[in-house]
């Protein structure tokens, strides 16, 4: 923002190009923008460290009814896929049993703008689905639904 303001106090024109972003390649899955809450990373654990912070987010984030994008970890050339994710995710609910994913269904997706995938169904089905193998990839979970975002998930 700052090269902005000097280019313009310098009287030099300015046009921002938007580059491609998956917090905006994530409309791709349905939902609706305007209706997520905090964006949260699942890290790589690490011997003697593995977070769990992220899990209280996305508690927080569905209490306000709102989506949660949870981007997956990127340590080349390690990229953690949804399979690992929701593992992680499956063993901190087991550890704090508060319900997050207990019978709900989440959203998927891998490589969007590309030749991804995007699914909606529960964790435990999604494990089964080597399609969501391919990275880079991420998981929503999906606050309250509009009518517009069911029919659109329900679709796939």
């Amino acid at each position: 923002m700052s090269i902005l303001v000097e280019a313009r106090k310098a009287g030099v024109p300015v046009k921002v190009i938007h580059g491609p972003s998956i917090f905006s390649a994530i409309a791709e899955t349905g939902l609706h923008l305007y209706k997520f809450g905090r964006a949260v990373t699942i890290p790589y654990a690490q011997e003697g460290y593995e977070p769990t912070g992220f899990y209280d987010d996305i508690r927080k984030n569905l209490s306000l009814g709102l989506h949660t994008l949870i981007l997956l970890d990127v340590k080349p050339p390690r990229y953690m896929t949804v399979l690992e994710g929701l593992e992680t995710l499956l063993k901190i609910e087991k550890s704090k049993g508060s319900g997050v994913l207990t019978e709900r269904k989440v959203v998927a997706a891998c490589q969007l703008g590309g030749s991804g995938a995007i699914r909606y169904a529960t964790p435990k089905q999604l494990m089964q689905d080597k399609s969501l193998e391919a990275t880079p990839a991420v998981i929503i979970i999906p606050g309250e639904l509009h009518f517009s975002e069911k029919e659109y998930l329900e679709s796939l």
